[in-house]
């Protein structure tokens, strides 16, 4: 199908679920180029090999050991020195460390951050099918979100929804490498009696960013997506050890996708394929109803799909109640390809249905299973 036959056939399904001429163009924009494929080869194996970050998270993980979870990870994301506040990140100390690594001793001395329960804290290095990369495991539910106003909003007081039990934070940089760095240019610098300065040396570290950003999973304690056990048909304490496990999948997921598909955002069909995937994963099975779950919010939310970015000025104001009903068509789709095909499903990788989804679009996933039956069985061969 060509490119433009594809977009008349998703313009024909939207129209088919009830959305307007303004509204399907707002949704097919929207949901165009969410994955691209050109890192795909027939050359590529799984694990893909480690970033150069993963080795420095292996020696903090033993240094946790004796010296705590908290007082090892503070040193390398200086953010978590500082207080929430939306101040915090214009003050010149705060960009002098979290920018260049200039973090004031005095400050690794206090609790700015406010956490209460740093004991708890656990951090391993987890191995996945894109690479290994650190888990921090936040179990008080307060501390999770200090954590993720820190790494993710800058120390803004920004909240964070009740929902949201797991984050995957991309890329930030990494103090302990950023210092490592400057520390053997000083006495290369010294050696060699060098001219350069630090400054320019910075400014060529700049350039490779595999030199100092760094990728991290972050989960909390609680329950995942704040849904209580019995909507899932468990108790307490096996929801609980259930949630962490589903919020390391689902985060892994969306750092495979973001090293395979260069995915740089959220987005709902992301959202329904890294849950999918972590669902499979956790329990071993496929449930539309507990995947639905997952991926939709209370009716009292203002957002009515996960991963949908409301601040997206290219959406239109009926979008969101649209790309639901896609979701939730999608699921039911999704639902039947599992029964018919458990054998198969079960035989190959998972990995294989991942990454099939990701070519099918989501108003071809919510219309028909025939587009993903010619793609998984097409890279199955």
């Amino acid at each position: 199908m060509t490119r433009d036959a594809l977009t008349e056939s998703r313009r024909g399904i939207l129209l088919k679920i009830g959305a307007s001429e303004s509204d399907s163009e707002s949704i097919l924009d929207y949901n165009s180029g969410v994955f691209n494929h050109s890192k795909l080869s027939e050359e590529l194996s799984f694990p893909l090999e480690d970033e150069l970050f993963a080795k420095s998270w292996r020696a903090y993980q033993e240094d946790a050991a004796s010296l705590g979870v908290f007082s090892v990870i503070r040193k390398v994301c200086p953010q978590l020195n500082f207080p929430i506040s939306d101040k915090t990140a214009e003050s010149p100390e705060y960009k002098d460390a979290v920018l260049y690594a200039n973090l004031k001793p005095e400050r690794l001395e206090a609790n700015d951050l406010g956490i209460k329960d740093a004991d708890k804290m656990q951090l391993a290095v987890v191995q996945t099918d894109a690479g290994a990369i650190p888990m921090l495991h936040v179990p008080d539910r307060e501390d999770f979100e200090r954590v993720l106003k820190a790494m993710l909003y800058n120390n803004t007081d920004t909240a964070v929804p009740p929902w949201v039990t797991s984050a995957f934070v991309r890329e930030f940089r990494n103090s302990e490498r950023i210092a490592a760095h400057r520390e053997r240019f000083q006495k290369k610098k010294a050696l060699m009696n060098l001219n350069a300065t630090w400054q320019d040396e910075f400014q060529k570290i700049l350039l490779n960013k595999e030199q100092y950003l760094d990728s991290l999973i972050v989960v909390c304690g609680g329950y995942a997506s704040n849904i209580p056990p019995e909507d899932f048909g468990l108790g307490h304490d096996e929801w609980i050890a259930r949630s962490v496990v589903l919020g390391r999948e689902k985060e892994a997921l969306r750092y495979f996708m973001r090293r395979l598909f260069g995915i740089e955002k959220n987005h709902p069909y992301l959202e329904f394929i890294v849950t999918y995937g972590a669902l499979k994963a956790t329990f071993k099975m496929y449930d539309k109803e507990n995947h639905l779950k997952l991926l939709l919010p209370p009716p009292e939310s203002s957002v009515a799909v996960r991963g949908l970015d409301l601040s997206d000025k290219s959406l239109s104001q009926g979008a969101g109640e649209l790309i639901r009903s896609l979701i939730i068509k999608a699921a039911d789709n999704l639902a039947d390809f599992e029964k018919i095909y458990a054998g198969q499903l079960e035989a190959n990788d998972p990995k294989l249905m991942v990454i099939s989804l990701t070519y099918v679009t989501m108003e071809e996933m919510a219309s028909n299973l025939e587009p993903l039956e010619k793609i998984y069985f097409s890279l199955a061969e």
